[in-house]
């Protein structure tokens, strides 16, 4: 299990995801199951953050990947975490989990979509399956 970019208090286990809902399919005869706040942050406040290509392969990873192997696993629906960078409890507005930029030192608040937005976009358009060249 890897750490989030920039927060201890977060792990990261690819392998994890899988196994916990084929557990949950098993264990509970496989009940609807809704992913909630899955994402990864990081610790920066720059619009470099803009080409955030490492979240975009976390949730590849945990949706595309893992997805195409569920196995009958009845996941009726994923929410990222989160649309926009927010407070987090623990880190403030120091942890960017958004899938766009928002600029908290600006009187207007500045949105910008970051890259990771244009592929949950497309995983979502597809249903969680990227089109695959």
């Amino acid at each position: 299990m890897t750490h989030g970019h920039g927060v201890d208090w977060l792990g990261h286990a690819p392998w994890g995801l899988r196994k916990l809902l084929q557990w949950m399919k098993e264990e509970y005869s496989n009940p609807v199951i809704y992913i909630t706040e899955n994402g990864v942050p990081k610790r920066s406040d720059t619009q470099a953050m803009l080409n955030d290509t490492w979240r975009s392969m976390y949730y590849l990873s945990n949706i595309n990947k893992h997805s195409k192997k569920l196995d009958g696993v009845n996941v009726d629906g994923y929410f990222a975490w989160s649309l926009l960078d927010n407070f987090e409890w623990t880190d403030g507005y120091a942890a960017r989990f958004g899938l766009h930029f928002l600029n908290f030192d600006d009187p207007g608040r500045l949105r910008q979509q970051r890259e990771s937005a244009k592929v949950y976009a497309e995983i979502t358009h597809n249903n969680g399956f990227p089109v695959e060249n």
